[in-house]
């Protein structure tokens, strides 16, 4: 995949995202600004094709990256995520408690992976969502700890279902979890 260069009224960006998510990302932390200046992703594949992080990464932000199988890049922590463990690798990797960015794209256990996350208060969640679905269908794939991406549309969840999981993590906190706030009130 070619890297394509975005611009904006301030700034070029070199953007290693699939569909410009860095550019969008930028701009609403622009408008919310950061607190950790920190960045997770898992479902991180080589690190820099299709990664949502990567220019976060190389504008001085610390971060994580992490995939189930092996990486050419030796920065991309070899994990393979489940509910289960996600907050325990939070804990191994010193991801801090205010994370700015999470993004999630691990085909399948997206939604519960995220529901996981308890110990920690990502401000902006980007996640994998199963465009098959009807966006005025609650669905989600049962938890299976195992599951791999068949290739096929049984995967993830609904945008409903996450758009209704990131109202039901913002009741949890005191604060305004920026993004989960400002994308499930326009949904």
């Amino acid at each position: 995949m070619a890297t394509a260069y975005l611009s904006s009224k301030r700034t070029k960006m070199k953007d290693y995202s699939q569909n410009k998510e860095s550019l969008v990302l930028k701009s609403i932390f622009d408008i919310i600004g950061t607190e950790s200046n920190f960045a997770v992703e898992f479902g991180a594949g080589n690190g820099f094709d299709l990664s949502n992080i990567r220019y976060f990464l190389e504008s001085g932000w610390g971060g994580l990256q992490m995939e189930g199988i092996v990486s050419a890049d030796s920065s991309v922590k070899q994990e393979f995520i489940t509910r289960e463990n996600i907050n325990d690798l939070f804990k191994k990797y010193n991801v801090p408690k205010n994370v700015d960015l999470v993004s999630i794209d691990i085909d399948g256990n997206d939604y519960w992976v995220w529901k996981a996350i308890t110990e920690y208060s990502p401000r902006v969640v980007v996640i994998e969502y199963n465009s098959s679905i009807r966006p005025t269908e609650s669905r989600v794939v049962p938890y299976d700890p195992e599951a791999k991406w068949d290739g096929t549309n049984y995967f993830g969840a609904s945008l409903l279902t996450l758009r209704n999981l990131g109202l039901r993590s913002e009741e949890h906190t005191s604060e305004l979890q920026s993004l989960r706030h400002l994308v499930c009130r326009l949904l």
